[in-house]
């Protein structure tokens, strides 16, 4: 399994995340990770599988950003770059 599959496996298996955008960097990636609004359960869940992703490429550098929308829509708080991996 590649790391963009594996990003996209591994968020895709957190219900509440809605969207996630991947783009290369340096030795790795940014990675947004999309959530409706402010969640304990599901940041958690989120952290967990970041986590688990880390562990599985450990030569690769990911940088994870976690974004609330919070009922706006994800334009308005910020414009996401490289590609979109999914949507719910």
């Amino acid at each position: 399994m590649t790391e963009i599959h594996a990003v996209r496996n591994g968020l895709a298996s957190v219900p509440q995340v809605e969207q996630v955008f991947i783009s290369r960097e340096p030795g790795g990636y940014g990675v947004l990770v999309v959530l409706p609004d402010t969640n304990a359960e599901a940041q958690r869940a989120v952290f967990d599988r970041e986590a688990e992703i880390i562990d599985a490429f450990p030569a690769t550098k990911f940088d994870f950003n976690l974004v609330f929308r919070c009922d706006r829509p994800l334009n308005e708080i910020l414009k996401p770059k490289g590609m979109q991996l999914f949507a719910r």
